[in-house]
């Protein structure tokens, strides 16, 4: 069905009604000629026919204008609440993406903590190492190769941690942006929301009926 817009129902129901008052402007000119005699029957019979299809045209105008106002806002409903659903289902994804990096960061933070213990103690180790390598010391509590080897162990254990670190942190950072992102967004998303349901733009189900 083709709607009718209103500009098109105002220009139509012009021309119908300027019709309308023409065919009732005949039709008693036909009743008033029939009642003097210069008239007839037949006359009065067309009259009343014309104005009587005037008069129906004019009610399914009107008809046709409320059959389109209806589908139109049924339409307007209807978007609304797809607008509506859609608001949510991608509040509800941003919320889950959230609650993901935040489990993410709080593992990686978990990791970052063991691998900086990890790192105090090869330091720990590394100076306790050293200490009982040099020559000047007397090695009293280890061999001088154990404590040699174990130095060097220290050492090798030191450089991966050292470069482990830095990765680390930089993942932690990384994260933190994406959280950061993610609740502007999803605040955004619900002042949209917000702001839509209060102007009356969207609103959910319960409030369209």
């Amino acid at each position: 069905m083709k709607l009718l817009t209103p500009e098109k129902f105002h220009e139509r129901h012009a021309e119908l009604v300027e019709m309308r008052e023409k065919a009732d402007a005949d039709y008693r000119r036909a009743n008033l000629e029939a009642a003097m005699g210069t008239g007839t029957d037949a006359d009065v019979l067309t009259a009343k026919q014309a104005l009587d299809l005037v008069v129906g045209q004019l009610e399914g105008l009107e008809a046709a204008r409320v059959e389109s106002d209806r589908i139109r806002a049924a339409e307007v409903r209807q978007a609304r609440q797809e607008a509506y659903n859609k608001l949510s289902e991608d509040t509800e994804s941003l919320l889950a993406q959230r609650e993901a990096t935040i489990a993410r960061i709080e593992k990686i933070a978990r990791t970052l903590g063991n691998e900086m213990a990890e790192y105090d103690a090869l330091t720990s180790q590394l100076r306790s190492a050293v200490t009982a390598y040099r020559p000047h010391y007397k090695p009293v509590n280890m061999p001088a190769h154990v404590a040699s080897n174990q130095m060097q162990g220290a050492f090798e254990s030191l450089a991966r941690t050292e470069m482990l670190l830095p990765l680390v942190t930089a993942a932690i950072s990384n994260d933190a942006r994406v959280l950061q992102g993610i609740t502007l967004a999803d605040r955004e998303q619900g002042e949209t929301k917000n702001v839509l349901r209060c102007v009356g733009r969207i609103a959910p189900e319960r409030e369209l009926a």
